[in-house]
């Protein structure tokens, strides 16, 4: 009998492999908390089984409402209605794509193309759940539809296809990102400093100057600073737009749409932020052992470093709210500022050595359920 040998396994199919056990792993280990996150989203509804049906139909709201004021609108909601899948996938980047298969890909004979492909793929099958939502959302409004949808369903499912493209392609645009090497320090940097006309370091000051500010002014940590002043300066813009918004999208006040929005921005960006201290400063304060500062002051330096950004923000969200048009729960808006804090704190626990990326996706995705559930009830509708 002739000895039949299995058919190698290509890279896409290895990796998509991979990444379906993980999500299934990941899927039965924490099911629980995605439900009990739907069902807080869905709590405007009486009963379990009501608010699951509530939170599939709510999922395509914004779409269809839109798609009956017309094109532009329609457009205009899908591409912000993508960022919901976009924001997924940034979320599950450590599960589609762990850094140390950057090795790997690099050994292997693979194109551009190649990992587009793959990248497609597995994105694919991340955001399937979220298509199969938004599938059964639609047939909701749709068996019947309800009058202000009536002579505009053609517009509102194109809007659902609109929207499922742009988060694939948010997707695979996040993971293509990812792949981009962090920038080391040249030895030409010194002389560039020198010749913008930088002053050099002062031979007294306090060790933080030397291991978190210059670092990212001039040093291998350029990146986390850029990002950590974009972030603020986003947050702080979104806060002014709330305040001094007199618009409405889908029936919707435009202060809620930018809360949630927040919510979406504070998160990731705080996410990637981190990511960024971890691998620009951590290496930098692990090489400083002799100096006098102990490992456990630089860690709480960098999570301060992480946090600064949504501090700042927090700060200025109760004017925020104070200036704008639309009233306020108190109880429900304090409630929502201290579960923003202490969910971002929360995340820093996702960086010990012993955290799985599965354990980090869940403390990420849960911590944006309970804050959009809450920036939903923080103005009176």
């Amino acid at each position: 009998m002739p000895l039949v040998l299995p058919t190698p396994l290509s890279y896409h199919r290895i990796r998509l492999q991979w990444c379906a056990s993980v999500l299934r792993r990941l899927a039965r280990q924490w099911l629980i908390y995605l439900v009990i996150g739907l069902a807080l989203l869905g709590a405007f509804s009486p009963g379990a089984g009501t608010s699951m049906a509530a939170m599939l139909a709510w999922s395509v709201l914004a779409l269809f409402q839109a798609a009956s004021q017309g094109l532009g609108a329609g457009l205009l909601t899908a591409a912000l209605h993508s960022l919901v899948g976009g924001v997924l996938i940034l979320a599950l980047r450590p599960v589609l794509w762990p850094a140390r298969w950057a090795e790997t890909e690099r050994a292997l004979p693979l194109t551009r193309r190649d990992l587009r492909v793959s990248d497609a793929a597995v994105v694919a099958l991340a955001l399937l759940p979220l298509w199969v939502v938004y599938t059964v959302g639609a047939a909701a409004w749709l068996a019947p539809p309800p009058q202000w949808l009536r002579g505009h369903e053609a517009a509102a499912v194109w809007m659902t296809f609109v929207s499922m493209a742009l988060s694939q392609l948010l997707g695979m645009l996040v993971l293509q990102s990812m792949r981009r090497p962090a920038r080391q320090a040249r030895p030409d940097d010194g002389a560039t400093a020198v010749r913008h006309g930088w002053l050099p370091l002062p031979r007294r000051q306090h060790p933080g100057w030397a291991l978190l500010y210059w670092p990212m002014l001039r040093g291998p940590a350029r990146r986390t600073g850029r990002w950590l002043l974009g972030l603020t300066l986003v947050l702080l813009l979104l806060e002014l737009v709330m305040a001094r918004g007199r618009w409405r999208v889908a029936g919707v006040d435009g202060a809620s749409w930018c809360l949630a929005v927040w919510c979406l921005v504070s998160l990731a960006g705080s996410s990637r932020l981190q990511a960024l201290i971890q691998r620009e400063l951590a290496p930098l304060h692990e090489a400083s052992v002799s100096l006098p500062l102990s490992a456990g002051q630089l860690l709480w330096w960098r999570r301060g470093l992480g946090l600064l950004p949504l501090l700042v923000g927090l700060c200025m969200l109760p004017l925020a709210w104070w200036f704008s048009a639309a009233a306020i729960k108190p109880l429900v808006a304090g409630l929502f500022w201290l579960v923003s804090l202490l969910g971002h704190a929360w995340q820093w626990g996702g960086q010990a050595p012993a955290a799985t990326p599965q354990n980090q996706v869940v403390r990420w995705i849960l911590t944006l359920v309970l804050m959009v559930a809450l920036a939903s009830e923080v103005f009176v509708a």
